[in-house]
């Protein structure tokens, strides 16, 4: 849904992979790639996604209930499309999206 959002928003975006919040359970089943391409382009969501001018944060901090994680996951930038960032280096994901009308499939 980032490449969505990013491309409705006219704006890029750097993703850092090894911020994705991945559950215990899915570390428990899948190694660390697989795990990632679930978190990338699995179909089931999981989490919300939303951006936040950065001078907000401290708002949205101080006003949210403590038991609802959020995490950090990257910015968005100028330019268009998402580049993806895993252990400081360019990540290139095996899947890219999920497309509810091709399952198995990348879009």
């Amino acid at each position: 849904d980032l490449q969505k959002l990013c491309a409705a928003s006219r704006c890029g975006a750097r993703l850092d992979i090894n911020a994705l919040p991945l559950s215990a359970a899915m570390q428990e089943l899948f190694d660390e790639d697989t795990a990632i391409d679930y978190a990338l382009a699995g179909g089931a969501d999981y989490e919300l996604i939303f951006t936040l001018p950065p001078d907000r944060v401290p708002e949205l901090l101080a006003q949210r209930d403590p038991a609802l994680p959020l995490t950090k996951i990257g910015v968005i930038t100028a330019g268009s499309g998402v580049q993806c960032v895993r252990d400081g280096a360019e990540f290139t994901p095996r899947r890219t999206g999920y497309d509810h009308f091709a399952v198995g499939e990348s879009s």
